[in-house]
């Protein structure tokens, strides 16, 4: 079944907007397709929040793997002081998936909700509150899913996911083949073949990127 996501301004009006997004001194930017824009680090203050698009947090090891940590959708919301994704020193970028736009505000201005109106402080915090309770609830489920031992446990748990959010058995993959074997963890080439042994069982149909999980 879908779920609507929380918005991190529900419920206000526009000069209720305008008047948060001055006090938190936030801004809007845009950004095209493949683009690097945000670098997890401790001196980074900035908090994101996507408003349109898709934008993949990634993860660069060691040895030059590349790893999708997370997939934020619209209503999204990501930063390094919400997150300390660079623990132990890693890579961590933030990447438009596909054309984007991201609302920034500095982390350091949460402070300063104490200064504004009450109604409109319990709003933003109550939203603010909803929105990374959607976050984690995202991160568990991408545990659940590479926690498989198997790659084919991994796909069927993925596609699994992907079915509940569309409400249909059918649905179209919104990443690239490249990109999921990054998301799940795995090899690209034993993924491919993972996934023509679940065709010739029967377990799938999967023509371009419109897949079918069979009854």
């Amino acid at each position: 079944m879908k779920n609507s996501s929380p918005t991190l301004f529900e419920g206000m009006t526009e000069t209720e907007y305008k008047n948060l997004s001055e006090g938190l001194k936030a801004t809007s930017e845009k950004f095209k397709k493949g683009r690097i824009f945000y670098t997890f680090e401790e001196t980074n203050d900035l908090i994101g929040y996507v408003t349109e698009g898709v934008v993949k947090i990634v993860k660069t090891d060691e040895g030059g793997e590349n790893i999708i940590m997370e997939r934020l959708r619209k209503n999204s919301i990501f930063g390094e002081r919400i997150s300390s994704a660079c623990i132990g020193g890693d890579y961590v970028v933030a990447i438009a998936e596909t054309d984007c736009t991201v609302l920034f505000f500095p982390y350091s201005n949460l402070s300063l909700m104490s200064t504004f109106d009450s109604v409109l402080s319990n709003k933003f915090l109550s939203n603010l509150f909803g929105v990374m309770c959607a976050k984690t609830t995202n991160l568990c489920a991408k545990i659940g899913v590479v926690s498989n031992r198997t790659i084919r446990d991994k796909l069927l748990a993925y596609f699994k996911m992907a079915a509940i959010r569309h409400d249909s058995n059918t649905f179209t993959l919104d990443m690239s083949l490249t990109a999921l074997a990054e998301y799940l963890c795995v090899d690209r080439s034993a993924m491919m073949r993972e996934l023509k042994k679940l065709k010739e069982d029967n377990v799938i149909e999967i023509k371009d990127k419109k897949l079918t999980i069979c009854e």
